[in-house]
């Protein structure tokens, strides 16, 4: 399946991106150009461009009114192509809150953008996530003078952490 949803005018800004956000599945067109978005059918699953609107969206609600916000990336250990990916986004799905975010990140990597969320917090989320799925997991949490890829990075170093440490396990920093 696949949903349209408005891009981020440059003159809008991020304020066009918060007017074009997801909401539990709809999809809100404010402007002129759209962009694309494929979703899976069942797993309602965002893409990399829908994660990254996400992140900078979590950043500037940072900057902004001081809401804190946190990132899971993970590996899917022994994913089977696509639909292991996809499978396991739904057991995280089963797990995160109504807010929370899945995305694929790069292939076998999901990302989860979770709002209002501390990094202690995040930290449970993951490892709940772990009851139901493999996964290798960096957590980390948004800080306030950081672009949202110095955050991604730091996610990545942790989640590598955790694959080097034996898979299947949480890294938090």
């Amino acid at each position: 399946m696949v949903m349209q949803m408005a891009a981020p005018s440059r003159a809008g800004g991020l304020d066009s991106v918060r007017r074009a956000w997801f909401n539990r599945g709809r999809v809100v067109c404010t402007g002129a150009a759209e962009a694309t978005v494929a979703l899976g059918p069942q797993s309602r699953i965002g893409d990399r461009r829908t994660a990254e609107l996400r992140l900078e969206e979590s950043a500037h609600l940072l900057r902004e009114m001081r809401r804190p916000a946190s990132i899971l990336l993970a590996e899917v250990d022994q994913a089977r192509g696509d639909g292991g990916v996809e499978a396991a986004a739904r057991g995280l799905q089963t797990v995160l809150r109504t807010d929370d975010f899945v995305g694929q990140w790069v292939g076998d990597v999901l990302i989860c953008i979770l709002p209002n969320c501390r990094l202690r917090d995040a930290a449970r989320i993951a490892e709940r996530c772990l009851e139901r799925v493999s996964l290798s997991c960096g957590a980390t949490e948004l800080r306030m003078a950081e672009h949202a890829a110095d955050a991604v990075d730091r996610a990545t170093q942790l989640m590598r952490k955790s694959r080097a440490l034996g898979r299947n396990r949480v890294s938090a920093g």
